[in-house]
């Protein structure tokens, strides 16, 4: 990894320690689970599967983090294995009082 990454997951990881954003999220817990719940309910059903086992991947290597902190747009990171199917896709979405409405506006995912 470039130096530039290094000094970011750094940077990240002073911001964690530093801000005890572990409390922080213990104490918001409710709130995060609130919203992954919405989110599996309103959108992961329309997320097309076979699309990524037709580039080689594996569905189930799939890794949403829905986060308030995200642009509307989102985006996306992988992480490559040895073999297609181990790659493993993050995709970062922002955090929605209607996930329905987002997928709306956004369109069908995948």
């Amino acid at each position: 990894m470039p130096f530039y990454g290094w000094r970011c997951i750094e940077l990240l990881n002073d911001f964690y320690t530093v801000s005890g954003f572990a409390a922080f999220f213990e104490e918001n817990l409710d709130y995060y689970e609130a919203h992954t719940e919405r989110f599996i309910g309103d959108i992961n059903g329309d997320i097309n599967h076979e699309w990524f086992r037709r580039q080689g991947l594996n569905p189930d290597n799939m890794r949403v983090i829905v986060s308030p902190g995200c642009s509307f747009h989102g985006y996306s990171a992988w992480l490559f294995g040895d073999a297609a199917e181990d790659t493993v896709v993050y995709a970062a979405l922002p955090g929605a009082a209607n996930y329905v409405a987002v997928r709306g506006f956004t369109g069908r995912f995948a």
